[in-house]
Order: C-alpha cells, then sequence, then structure tokens
C-alpha cells in the first residue's frame, strides 16, 4: 500500500567498519522474524490489528493536520504546569527533576554509531517537556553519559555519583556490565530499550518496549511457519561468532522456534566483520536454505545479499529485523522484497505523535535524524513524566517504582503498540514493512499492530547473571 510520507532522510551508517562490539546492539534489536506476507491478513493465532494511525492523527490535531504541543498522538501530554513543591529526594528540587541518559555515542575512532539517536531524542523530548512547564511546574535538567560500547559500567558509576533523580531513556550494546552498579547505588530507570539477557531482567528498571531474557516473541515465526510450512523446516541463521551477545541470541531464537516446526539445517556462526561473503553464501546455498536470518549489521547483510545474488541464491523468505529499517536497506538495490519487522509507529505514515517527535527533534536533537530507537527513548521520557507528575510533591524513587509498577497499558500515544512495562511483559505484537521500489512500505497488518499475547515462548540457558537488590 502506498505511503503517504517518506522515510526521514539520514545519513548512511558507516557500521562496517565498526569493531565487533558494535554487533552486539544489532543482535539485541532481533526481536522475531520477518517473511513473505499477504498485506493486511491476520491469522488466527497471531490476533487482530490494532492501533490504527488515522486515530492518532485526528485525536491530536482535531482534524486540522495541525500537530498540538498539549497532546502526545491519542495521548493528553504528562507535561506541563503544576505547584509541586520540596526537594523530596535526591536529584530533585521545587523547581527541578534532574535526569540522566547513558547511551553509546561514540564509535571506535569517532565513527557515529546507531545509538548516537538516543541522546538526541532525549534531549528532544527534555525541550518539549520544558516547553509545556515540565513536570507539574519542575523543570527537567538532562545529563548525559557516554557508554562507548564497552564502557557501560563506567558510565553508570558516573550516573550513580552525579545526583541524578533517574535515569530516562537509556540503551547501550553492554548494559548488562552495568546493570548491578546501578541496582547497588539505588538508580530507578526507564529505558528506551534493554539489550542483553541480565539488563532485561534487573529490578529497579522498566522498558516502554520490555525485553525480558527469558521470553522470546514468536509472533512473526508464528505466521511464518503457517505461510511457509516447507520453508521453516531448511532454515539458516547467520550471526558474528563474537560477541557472546550475538550468540545468545541466536540460540534464544532458535530454542523459541524449533517448537514451532523450524530446523535450522545452518546455523552458521562468522567472523564478526565478514570481507568475503561468497563462500558463506555458497554454504547456504549448498545446504538448501529456504528460511534466512541474519544477526549483524546493515552494511554486512547488504553484502550478503548482494554475494546471494551473483551466486543466484534466493531462499523463499529472508528475514529481517528491526535494526533493518534503515533507508540504507531500501536503497542498496539488492534487498527489493525483503520482509523488516519494527516495534514503532512507522515514519512514513501519518502519526501525530510521531509528528511530535520528528518537530522536538528538529528543534531540539542537535541534528539527531530519527530512528526508532529515538521513537523508544522519547516514549521513556513521555512515561517517566506521567508518573513523575501524578507523584507530584513526594516524588521519590520508591514512589517512582511503585508507580511504574501499576502502568500496564502502554503505547506513548501512538509511538509504538501497547505494551505493560509495569509488569515487564515480553512485546507480543508484528509489524511488517516490505522493501518495494527502494523504500519501506506497509505489508502487514492493514493497520496498526498484529498482536496477541500468546506469541512469546519462555527461553533457558546461561545468558547471564541477573543483579539482585540487596
Amino acid at each position: 500500500m502506498p505511503s503517504s510520507r517518506s522515510f526521514p532522510s539520514r545519513p548512511r551508517r558507516r557500521t562496517a567498519l565498526l569493531a565487533p562490539c558494535l554487533l552486539a546492539l544489532v543482535a539485541v534489536l532481533l526481536v522475531a522474524c520477518g517473511s513473505r506476507v499477504k498485506a493486511g491478513s491476520v491469522d488466527e493465532g497471531l490476533g487482530n490489528a490494532t492501533g490504527g494511525t488515522a486515530a492518532a492523527t485526528t485525536a491530536a490535531t482535531g482534524g486540522t493536520g495541525q500537530t498540538s504541543a498539549n497532546m502526545v498522538g491519542t495521548m493528553p501530554s504528562p507535561c506541563g504546569p503544576g505547584h509541586a513543591t520540596g526537594a523530596t529526594d535526591k536529584g530533585v528540587t521545587p523547581t527541578t527533576i534532574k535526569i540522566g541518559v547513558i547511551s553509546d555515542k561514540n564509535g571506535i575512532g569517532g565513527i557515529t554509531v546507531p545509538t548516537v539517536g538516543i541522546q538526541g531524542s532525549m534531549q528532544a523530548f527534555v525541550a518539549y517537556c520544558n516547553s509545556l512547564g515540565g513536570v507539574r511546574g519542575r523543570k527537567l535538567q538532562l545529563v548525559t553519559f557516554d557508554s562507548k560500547l564497552f564502557q557501560e559500567n563506567e558510565a553508570m558509576k558516573q550516573a550513580c555519583s552525579s545526583g541524578i533523580f533517574a535515569l530516562v531513556g537509556s540503551g547501550s550494546v553492554a548494559d548488562d556490565q552495568g546493570a548491578q552498579t546501578m541496582v547497588d547505588c539505588k538508580l530507578v530507570e526507564v529505558a528506551g530499550y534493554t539489550a542483553t539477557y541480565a539488563k532485561g531482567l534487573s529490578p529497579r528498571l522498566f522498558a516502554v518496549i520490555p525485553n525480558p531474557g527469558n521470553v522470546f516473541p514468536t509472533g512473526p515465526a508464528t505466521y511464518i511457519a503457517k505461510q511457509f510450512p516447507d520453508a521453516i523446516k531448511k532454515a539458516g541463521i547467520v550471526y558474528p561468532s563474537t560477541p557472546d551477545t550475538a550468540k545468545n541470541q541466536a540460540k534464544r531464537m532458535e530454542q523459541a522456534t524449533v517448537p514451532l516446526g523450524f530446523k535450522y539445517i545452518a546455523d552458521t556462526p562468522t567472523a564478526p566483520l565478514v570481507t568475503n561473503w561468497a563462500p558463506i553464501v555458497q554454504s547456504l546455498k549448498d545446504k538448501g536454505v529456504q528460511y534466512l536470518t541474519a544477526i549483524t549489521t546493515v552494511d554486512q547483510t547488504v553484502q550478503m545479499l548482494k554475494a546471494m545474488k551473483v551466486a543466484g541464491f534466493a531462499p523463499k523468505v529472508v528475514d529481517l529485523a528491526q535494526q533493518y529499517y534503515d533507508p540504507a536497506l531500501a536503497s542498496s538495490g539488492v534487498a527489493e522484497g525483503a520482509y523488516v519487522l519494527t516495534n514503532t509507529q512507522p515514519f512514513e505514515e501519518p502519526n501525530a505523535a510521531i509528528d511530535l517527535y520528528n518537530q522536538w527533534l528538529k528543534k531540539a536533537g542537535g541534528g539527531t535524524a530519527p530512528t526508532t530507537l529515538g521513537v523508544e527513548s522519547f516514549s521513556a521520557g513521555l512515561l517517566f513524566a506521567k508518573v513523575a507528575g501524578s507523584l507530584g510533591s513526594h516524588l521519590t524513587r520508591e514512589n517512582l517504582i511503585t508507580g511504574l509498577t501499576k502502568v500496564t497499558s502502554w503505547d506513548a500515544g501512538g509511538l509504538h503498540p501497547s505494551q505493560n512495562p509495569g509488569q515487564n511483559v515480553a512485546n507480543s505484537c508484528v509489524l511488517y514493512l516490505q522493501v518495494k521500489g527502494g523504500k519501506f512500505v506497509r505489508a502487514f497488518p492493514d493497520k496498526g499492530f498484529a498482536c496477541n499475547k500468546a506469541n512469546t515462548a519462555h527461553v533457558s540457558g546461561d545468558f547471564g547473571k541477573v543483579p539482585v537488590e540487596k
């Protein structure tokens, strides 16, 4: 179906030059499986489509097409004036709330990494919220911390000693490194996303799109199993041999999908950065792989797809996850027909909540390009503001935890499907995009997201040590 807007322009990421540690980010963004699906169909077991874009736009604009700052899509803004009083906890004064955000701002040798969008999106949120009066009259002050891929624990130690009230919108590749440190210093975190098994199950943490490591979302795989029962019996998965995060994600996916009928005839670890895809592609072709998924960077996957075209290897199903929602893939010339999952509302479609995000990102994001991770961080800011605002003059870390625990339905006004951050329930919603004519278009469902609580599976294994609150 045609889209009404183009994907926000942004520079091509130079991910192919990054050190192996960046691949962990790619691994954790693999949510489930993509497939060749029939547009608009909803299979039994996947759930009905929910959350249309038209409603979000109309509610926020009154039918005028102009975004209202006092609405975030379908939701009244949680930011605004008020009369909250008192220095109720560390980082809180009668007039301010100091919050922090941790993200991988820089890559190796100064190369920009995809997570740079997190910091800019939080800067945009703080500017937006303060423009309305802050949180019950208290203005937000943002402190940023760069986890630099391998320095998450150092960044967390800085956050612990910085005097901030809470972490909001954070997301780092090696977030397990600082997980116990955060719990020990009694911080509270409203995360944009979590990457690792340990972080996703941490106490004192709430993610707007929960990613508990012991649960894997199987909605897309369920759909594939019904649409391509033969192809999944000849499945192949490609992932870097290091770091462990990528391997763990691959193993979690295999464990969760084998009961659905998937048979992995090609479990293929590769070098962290492949320079010659031809032998790998030939091996996949020789084994007769008909369903293929990959855990790697966009640039590496484009190189793999090019090698597949040269080798005449065309599996029936190519599965690409959220990190591939990137114009570099769509415009590559070798991804036509590929399907990509997204956890957030597509940028190509009219949606007032996305419009508000884009508007403030341009105003205060420091040149940051729109990304799905950025949208999740903006959502985290909204969730924090809603709960913190409800506490007013009783804003403490422990009261914040109590308030967040009660939030069992959260879509940030239409930025993403409804989630249950309070109980850390894994995402069970599906939205496929397809590359057509060098652009992303909606493939499934016709509108909103296809959601079903049954679309998750528990997995077990040695995937990391979960922090313990002492």
